[in-house]
């Protein structure tokens, strides 16, 4: 097929619409489809034609990720109402979001790779498996997703670009600003996280050297345009369709090239009659896509951000908090108390009166030159405020805390409940809440594993070597190029991969199974968290069967042995010599008895050792 075939159109709105209860038949808007053989001006029109486009859109949704920016920040009010300070912050939301994050971001998402069931099949899907394993360990994916997951939040929405670094020679993927792009409005995100949009547009800046370097053939318009200052910042947009992308810079287009993470022709083989057949390319994907992938959670189908955040639920709440805030504050101010000075009776004038209050606070004391002292002088204190604002002021932080999941995971709410079981039930009713969220980010993260697959396919055209941590906790090394991925490949997340674990309970489980005789010492170990659990079990077995040979070889322990085996031989001979001189007795006495029994009235000895040695003495004589 042509690479000119099979276009989507700019103008076929299938499933796209602002009413999607109302959709009409026929064409809703007319535009062009990009193709290489377009004419830059034909190019700079259809790109300007977007961006004209994407205004009116951004305008609006600019308004709400700002306001979500000063929530998030901290700036709930006016600047000049932050300048005077006056206005106390509890700000809630910041709270809320930042212990979400770490609740469903704190564990690489772990990828699974099959492929069919023969031994290179298998080996091949192992390899795979690690190399996703160190790309993800490399690149930081746990702090890519946290990142992606606050910009979902503040600015509904959250994008990572995959791509290809020439400076590391790698797989690169860069969390992108939700700001920097431009986008479709009539685009949405479907459940597969799939944007729908025909292009994607992004900001991007580089000084006019690299950007000269990048595109030569555009110099001169490149240099013009930094007023001949090769150190000076140019911005210009990357556009993207699933077949190709274009650079602009103004009206001048800087470049235009077939999509680049694709493979475009196959493996040319030759039969036995010479015969050439082309073999289709090898591509893990289906078929091209731009390389940007998107985090939509809250989206109703009629534009690619969401319809509602987490803040924008919350900020009505914020508001309520931070009334309360107010008034509490006030109040605690009134009833520091105020004072009311009469002149006529105090004799004071209002300075002098000024004076003596604050004299007063400090300690000092406050002189009536005659009459009382109350009637100079009265102190007023405010009234407390009664508990139903307080309640009011727990229930809506809460609130806000269980709109994000979170009401039993942050501080507060841990030290709420003391009782180890009843902790773990509010952090397993938080999962259940943020579970969405978790699914999502797996599914994020599904896509992107695919995607960097599909980069292996097109880019490993070099041995590439990773060192992973594998099951039993030992490290392995592997290698991977692209003529070794010769077969299908599927590749998934592991399902609650991205869950938080609790250590303890985990633990405490493997504990009671290994006692019950349910699990081996290896996967005991494993649970426990031991950095090598086999070899944490081998040296069980050597300790409950020789355990001496733990310590071979230990200078130490060789001369306890030693010591230990001196003092055994003495300890032996020592008993080998009593044992000589009870056995020699014994002998003797059994003579003298025998001698005994030939005459009468020799007495039979009765003792051992010396005595005996003296009966056989007397027997001896008696004879003579």
């Amino acid at each position: 097929m042509a690479l000119d075939d099979g276009f989507q159109a700019l103008g076929l709105d299938i499933n796209k619409t602002d009413d999607v209860s109302k959709p009409k038949e026929g064409l809703k808007k007319e535009s062009s489809e990009l193709e290489l053989s377009m004419s830059d001006e034909k190019l700079i029109e259809l790109a300007n034609n977007w961006l004209k486009k994407w205004e009116p859109y951004k305008g609006k949704w600019e308004k709400r990720y700002k306001k979500n920016e000063r929530y998030w920040l901290g700036k709930h009010y006016s600047d000049a109402e932050m300048t005077v300070g006056k206005s106390p912050i509890d700000n809630t939301i910041f709270e809320a979001i930042e212990t979400l994050l770490p609740a469903t971001t704190s564990r690489n998402p772990e990828p699974l790779v099959s492929s069919d069931e023969s031994v290179q099949g298998k080996a091949l899907a192992k390899t795979v498996n690690a190399m996703l394993i160190h790309q993800a360990d490399r690149l930081r994916i746990k702090k890519r997703l946290k990142k992606v997951t606050r910009h979902w939040i503040i600015y509904l929405q959250g994008v990572i670009k995959v791509g290809w670094s020439m400076k590391n020679n790698d797989i690169s993927s860069p969390v992108i600003h939700p700001t920097k792009l431009v986008l479709d409005p009539d685009a949405t995100i479907d459940d597969d996280l799939n944007y729908s949009g025909y292009y994607i547009g992004e900001y991007m800046e580089a000084p006019a050297s690299e950007l000269a370097q990048r595109f030569p053939e555009k110099k001169e318009e490149i240099m013009k345009e930094a007023q001949g200052k090769s150190g000076s910042s140019i911005t210009y947009i990357e556009f993207w369709t699933d077949d190709y992308t274009f650079w602009k810079m103004k009206e001048v287009v800087l470049s235009k090239v077939k999509n680049p993470h694709w493979n475009y022709e196959g493996q040319t083989v030759v039969d036995g009659m010479g015969n050439e057949t082309q073999l289709p390319a090898k591509n893990h994907l289906n078929s091209k896509e731009k390389p940007y992938i998107f985090l939509s959670i809250l989206n109703l189908g009629k534009h690619p951000h969401d319809d509602t955040g987490l803040i924008e639920q919350s900020i009505p709440m914020q508001d309520v908090v931070n009334d309360r805030q107010k008034q509490i504050n006030k109040n605690v101010e009134e009833m520091n108390g105020g004072w009311i000075i009469s002149m006529e009776r105090s004799g004071l004038n209002k300075e002098q009166a000024s004076q003596a209050v604050a004299a007063i606070r400090k300690g000092g004391a406050l002189v009536v030159p005659q009459g009382s002292a109350s009637e100079a002088a009265h102190r007023i204190t405010g009234t407390g405020l009664p508990a139903d604002v307080f309640n009011n002021l727990a229930d809506t932080r809460k609130e806000i805390k269980e709109i994000f999941g979170v009401s039993g995971s942050t501080p507060s709410g841990v030290k709420e409940d003391r009782t180890v079981e009843g902790k773990r039930t509010v952090r397993a009713q938080d999962e259940s809440r943020n579970g969405t969220v978790i699914e999502s980010l797996e599914q994020f993260a599904d896509k992107l594993f695919n995607w960097w697959v599909q980069l292996m396919y097109v880019h490993y055209d070099e041995l590439h070597s990773a060192s992973i941590i594998g099951t039993d906790k030992a490290r392995e090394y592997i290698t991977l190029k692209n003529d070794q991925l010769d077969r299908k490949l599927t590749v998934t997340v592991k399902e609650g991969s991205l869950l938080p674990k609790d250590p303890r309970s985990e633990a405490e489980q493997a504990t009671a199974l290994f006692q019950m005789g349910a699990i081996d010492p290896v996967t005991l170990f494993d649970k426990l968290g031991f950095p090598n659990p086999i070899d944490s079990a081998k040296r069980l077995w050597i300790w409950q069967n020789s355990p001496t040979t733990l310590f071979a070889g230990d200078p130490q322990v060789q001369q306890i042995q030693e010591q230990q085996s001196l003092s055994s031989q003495e300890e032996e001979m020592k008993q080998a010599h009593i044992m000589d001189q009870e056995h020699q007795n014994d002998v003797e006495l059994v003579a003298a008895s025998a001698m005994a029994k030939q005459h009468i009235g020799v007495p039979k000895p009765t003792t051992k050792g010396n005595q005996g040695a003296a009966a056989i003495k007397k027997s001896k004589q008696a004879i003579k």
